[in-house]
């Protein structure tokens, strides 16, 4: 099978995808940053529209609607050009597609620990055989060795330690990763394919809202590292979304986190129960608490991670208040595995 031009706009940049290569694999070989996250078709974060030409799409996962696909969008994770394609990904220019992007390389990481932060999630602590770089929100895909079990996870610790990745892993009923990890012991070698994913924090002089839910407050907690190292004066407010709660993990990493930076507050949103008193969080859902106590959210870049109903929610909320996706909204949407 030969060789398709794609067009991507409204950026302008042309690249050549081979019949055998999805358009997303084309498009990082060519060294461009094409936003993405999962890589298999669940967090839409490569959804474009096919303007002209015609794809062939390996999945139809979740990360498109049904409206999306009668409109002519697809996801670039899972199409392949059957011919030469021009597609659109709105608000997307040519300077975030040609930033720079670390390539992803193959490492061996021990275990060093395993923690127990909450009922269902832990943090899984790796030692690499050498320094990743990689840029705080990104993910790596990790492999249990002698499997085919290979899950992406999001750095959670300071970029600054790039040979101790730390990662927090939701346990999930029957999960092929997270149901092995209470086998895993110390010195047992993982495979880590890294950095991956386009989630990082803009060079954009804008106070920064960070929301998250569940194992989402993984990459946002790197950002605060990142924040924090980088002496960042930007203005900073984490809203942090849980059930109930005994979901409520790390408050005293974020309490320090917050002390170093000039201007950052975290505020804990509890959804299904009565906060009790004592603990300074809000009740409702993590987008509501938004909505109730930041009165110009247009005034904000927004960073957001968690489960796909989260990301919907606080999506339809940005939007509706004038920021727009992939210039003032950025995120990751969590698959639990």
């Amino acid at each position: 099978m030969g060789e398709h031009a794609v067009t991507v706009l409204p950026a302008g940049v042309t690249f050549d995808c081979g019949g055998d290569e999805t358009v997303l694999n084309a498009a990082l070989r060519a060294g461009l940053s094409l936003p993405y996250g999962c890589r298999k078709g669940n967090c839409g974060t490569c959804k474009a529209q096919v303007l002209e030409g015609e794809v062939d799409e390996e999945s139809t996962g979740a990360g498109l609607t049904d409206f999306e696909r009668e409109q002519g969008y697809a996801l670039l994770c899972s199409s392949y050009a059957a011919e030469d394609l021009t597609v659109e990904m709105e608000a997307l220019d040519a300077s975030e597609l040609t930033a720079e992007r670390l390539p992803a390389e193959d490492y061996k990481g021990g275990v060093v620990r395993i923690d127990t932060l909450t009922h269902d999630i832990r943090c899984l602590e790796l030692e690499l055989d050498r320094p990743m770089v990689f840029k705080a929100g990104q993910f790596a895909e990790l492999g249990i060795a002698g499997t085919d079990i290979v899950r992406a996870y999001s750095m959670a610790g300071s970029a600054d330690a790039p040979d101790r990745l730390r990662f927090l892993v939701k346990l999930v009923p029957n999960g092929q990763f997270s149901g092995r990890l209470a086998e895993l012991g110390v010195g047992e070698q993982l495979t880590v394919r890294g950095p991956q994913g386009s989630f990082w924090i803009r060079a954009r002089e804008r106070p920064l809202l960070l929301i998250g839910g569940g194992a989402g407050l993984g990459p946002l907690l790197s950002m605060l590292h990142r924040l924090a190292d980088d002496g960042d004066s930007r203005p900073v407010r984490l809203f942090y979304g849980v059930r109930a709660p005994r979901d409520l993990l790390l408050q005293d990493e974020l309490g320090a986190l917050a002390a170093r930076l000039p201007d950052c507050r975290t505020v804990f949103a509890i959804s299904d129960e009565t906060v009790p008193a004592g603990l300074r969080a809000e009740a409702g859902l993590v987008h509501e608490v938004v909505r109730r106590q930041i009165v110009d959210i247009d005034a904000h870049d927004a960073y957001l991670c968690g489960p796909p109903g989260l990301i919907d929610a606080c999506l339809d909320l940005l939007t509706m208040s004038g920021l727009s996706d992939r210039v003032s909204i950025h995120y990751d949407k969590f698959t639990a595995s």
